[in-house]
Protein backbone atom coordinates (compact mmCIF):
# COMPACT_ATOMS: atom_id res chain seq x y z
CA UNK A 1 0.00 0.00 0.00
CA UNK A 2 2.49 2.31 0.59
CA UNK A 3 4.39 1.91 -2.60
CA UNK A 4 1.68 3.54 -4.14
CA UNK A 5 3.02 6.94 -2.39
CA UNK A 6 6.42 6.07 -3.45
CA UNK A 7 7.54 7.02 -6.98
CA UNK A 8 8.65 3.73 -9.08
CA UNK A 9 12.32 5.61 -10.06
CA UNK A 10 11.02 8.34 -12.69
CA UNK A 11 10.68 11.59 -12.09
CA UNK A 12 6.74 11.57 -12.13
CA UNK A 13 5.46 13.62 -9.25
CA UNK A 14 1.45 13.30 -7.85
CA UNK A 15 -0.22 16.67 -7.35
CA UNK A 16 -1.79 17.21 -3.62
CA UNK A 17 -5.05 15.99 -4.14
CA UNK A 18 -3.68 12.61 -5.92
CA UNK A 19 -1.07 12.34 -3.17
CA UNK A 20 -4.34 12.83 -0.45
CA UNK A 21 -6.26 10.30 -2.15
CA UNK A 22 -3.65 7.80 -2.13
CA UNK A 23 -2.47 8.78 1.12
CA UNK A 24 -5.81 7.78 2.70
CA UNK A 25 -6.16 4.99 0.93
CA UNK A 26 -3.30 3.44 2.25
CA UNK A 27 -4.66 4.56 5.74
CA UNK A 28 -8.17 2.77 5.09
CA UNK A 29 -5.84 -0.39 3.88
CA UNK A 30 -3.70 -0.39 6.72
CA UNK A 31 -6.66 -0.45 9.16
CA UNK A 32 -8.53 -3.06 7.52
CA UNK A 33 -5.44 -5.25 7.25
CA UNK A 34 -5.01 -4.89 10.69
CA UNK A 35 -8.56 -5.95 11.70
CA UNK A 36 -8.62 -8.67 9.63
CA UNK A 37 -5.34 -9.85 10.66
CA UNK A 38 -7.22 -10.17 14.00
CA UNK A 39 -9.59 -11.94 12.69
CA UNK A 40 -12.10 -9.68 12.77
CA UNK A 41 -13.40 -10.38 9.19
CA UNK A 42 -11.62 -11.72 5.45
CA UNK A 43 -10.13 -8.56 3.23
CA UNK A 44 -9.75 -9.37 -0.46
CA UNK A 45 -8.80 -7.50 -3.13
CA UNK A 46 -10.53 -8.08 -6.73
CA UNK A 47 -8.88 -7.48 -10.30
CA UNK A 48 -10.45 -8.19 -13.72
CA UNK A 49 -8.51 -7.11 -16.70
CA UNK A 50 -8.70 -3.22 -15.99
CA UNK A 51 -11.30 -3.35 -12.98
CA UNK A 52 -9.91 -3.87 -9.84
CA UNK A 53 -11.63 -3.17 -6.16
CA UNK A 54 -9.32 -2.50 -3.29
CA UNK A 55 -10.55 -3.70 -0.77
CA UNK A 56 -12.60 -6.75 -0.77
CA UNK A 57 -14.55 -7.40 3.40
CA UNK A 58 -15.73 -10.47 3.98
CA UNK A 59 -17.54 -9.96 7.23
CA UNK A 60 -20.51 -12.87 8.75
CA UNK A 61 -22.74 -12.36 11.42
CA UNK A 62 -23.97 -14.78 13.67
CA UNK A 63 -27.20 -13.72 15.39
CA UNK A 64 -29.34 -16.08 18.05
CA UNK A 65 -32.67 -16.61 17.01
CA UNK A 66 -34.99 -15.95 20.28
CA UNK A 67 -38.45 -17.05 20.29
Amino acid sequence: MLGQLQDAGNSTTLAPSDFRGRLVESAVGAYLAGAAAEGDFGLYCWREGQHEVDYVVEAVEVREMVG
